[in-house]
């Protein structure tokens, strides 16, 4: 480790890389400022802070404006240094097995606009992409108003080649395998591509527009046609192979129904939307919906066997992970009530209060937008240099710029109207 720093304070390119990002991701996440006041917060030295500044200003990185409440009698008055969210757009795509979404937000990282549309999971591959980058294209029309396409962040549900931007496999999308979408969308849009798991960029999401903010531990677990969850400790997202989680495939019935994953009687494979569906005569999530509002005792059953083992698994990594906040996503979410309220009590019976406190468990508000911006935000996680082991093309091929359009207003929405 001595020697590791030791070369990076040797090597003036890696320091200027550092103190350029440094620069950037205060003014991201902390808004306008002066170059004193970076100075101050990035303890570096006024005369490098100038220099760092004037290099991202000529790239179109930052702006700098007059600061309205410092007044000044001679000279030049002082200015802030801001990001340039006049030139610059971020696009972030989420493709799971029913809907696609996608947000484009400023370059700070703001949502403006949402769109999405259903996933045909029983299409080819190719016609998937063809849909995709037909929805995208006419997206970017409507929202770019002539502003650079800097990068986009694209999250899939299921596995990544992590080195190529290839998806191995989607889950329930059962011919999406092996499908080089990072190079695809690099090619058709000549920008960089980011790419992450939905379980992922769903925490980032949560961290910048969803319920999480600050707080430094929790748990995100969604709970659909698939089951998964994402844990960030200490601010910091960790994919399930490190320290991570993934409670999808936390065994709740030895030799129990068989799994995708090769296992059996996998969460996902118990009590994921697939799975209660088979149990019951209406092959519908709709019916299936409605008919636990109604209180039909054959559809409670199938779900009170469900929420037990929801509860079970979900009881065993809070004690695991000791996390501040615990954040349910997925379609099972719309039940509501019906599954929020004995979900927190089955897990209340299993903990103590010192490890779970049920009005710490949550459905999210933002279960709309959340993963979108997530992979939006994972655009300038990898740009920081935060996410190493996630996908980003190599170079970009050309700049995709779309005619510009008068401003209807389209693209003002609120992050909460969106969702």
């Amino acid at each position: 480790m001595t020697a590791f720093r030791q070369k990076t304070i040797g090597n003036p390119e890696t320091l200027r890389r550092l103190n350029r990002q440094s620069i950037l991701a205060l003014l991201r996440s902390a808004g306008p400022m002066s170059r004193t006041e970076v100075s101050r917060r990035t303890r570096l030295g006024w005369g490098s802070v100038t220099k760092y500044a004037n290099e991202l200003i000529a790239e179109g990185y930052i702006t700098e404006r007059a600061d309205p409440a410092a007044g000044s009698d001679r000279g030049r008055p002082p200015g802030l240094l801001e990001m340039n969210n006049d030139r610059h757009r971020l696009i972030g795509v989420e493709l799971n097995d029913h809907i696609t979404r996608m947000v484009i937000c400023d370059f700070s990282g703001n949502p403006l606009a949402l769109h999405s549309y259903p996933t045909n999971a029983d299409a080819p591959a190719e016609a998937i992409n063809r849909k995709l980058i037909r929805e995208l294209r006419a997206f970017i029309n409507r929202h770019l108003e002539g502003r650079n396409l800097f990068a986009i962040g694209a999250s899939v549900a299921g596995g990544l080649d992590w080195e190529e931007g290839i998806v191995t496999v989607c889950a329930n999308i059962p011919h999406y395998q092996q499908v080089p979408l990072g190079p695809i969308l690099q090619r058709e849009f000549g920008c960089r591509v980011h790419m992450a798991v939905t379980m992922r960029t769903v925490t980032f999401g949560e961290q910048v527009i969803g319920h999480a903010g600050d707080t430094g531990d929790f748990l995100v677990v969604y709970l659909g046609y698939g089951i998964g969850s994402s844990i960030v400790i200490d601010h910091r997202t960790y994919p399930y192979q490190t320290r991570g989680c993934d409670c999808g495939h936390y065994i709740v019935e030895p030799g129990g129904t068989p799994c995708v994953c090769g296992m059996r009687g996998c969460l996902e494979a118990e009590a994921g939307i697939h799975a209660l569906l088979a149990q019951l005569p209406d092959n519908d999530f709709a019916a299936f919906v409605r008919n636990a509002r109604k209180g039909d005792p054959e559809t409670l059953r199938v779900l009170n066997r469900a929420i037990r083992h929801i509860a079970e698994t979900t009881a065993v990594f809070i004690q695991f992970h000791r996390p501040e906040l615990l954040i349910l996503h997925g379609e099972l979410t719309e039940l509501g009530p019906l599954l929020l309220t004995p979900l927190r009590e089955l897990i209340a019976a299993r903990l103590p209060d010192r490890l779970f406190r049920p009005e710490k468990l949550i459905i999210s508000e933002f279960q709309q937008i959340a993963t979108p911006v997530g992979a939006a935000d994972l655009i300038w996680r990898r740009e920081l240099g935060e996410e190493p082991d996630c996908f980003v093309s190599s170079r970009p091929v050309h700049r995709f710029h779309a005619k510009p359009l008068p401003d209807t207003g389209r693209n003002r929405i609120a992050a909460k109207e969106a969702s």
